[in-house]
């Protein structure tokens, strides 16, 4: 069975059965530093730069001596937890990144 995983818009869920392992899948397409992947809502390709992306989380975590990640988890947890999803992940990760950085 293939079938969207709740509101989520770019992963697709497979799973055998109710009693067996499922896996959340993101299809993509190597487009170079920029990768393709699917939005399962609108039926297209969107263009997404999560290479770019990786390499901003990195060097921020360099920045706050190997912290920053879990900071960044925690706060995802709480906003996930406390603001009902309504809060998306990279902007509590940019709020804890300028936070951690003096910037706020």
């Amino acid at each position: 069975m293939i079938a969207p995983l709740r509101d989520v818009d770019k992963v697709v869920l497979l799973a055998v059965d109710e009693t067996t392992l499922s896996f959340n899948i993101v299809p993509a397409v190597d487009r170079g530093d920029d990768i393709e992947i699917i939005n399962t809502k609108k039926g297209c390709w969107q263009t997404s730069n999560t290479r770019e992306l990786i390499r901003v989380i990195q060097e921020r975590n360099k920045e706050c001596n190997g912290n920053f990640i879990h900071q960044a988890r925690i706060g995802k947890l709480f906003a996930r937890v406390n603001a009902e999803g309504l809060v998306p992940g990279l902007h509590v990760e940019t709020f804890e990144g300028n936070a951690w950085l003096g910037v706020v």
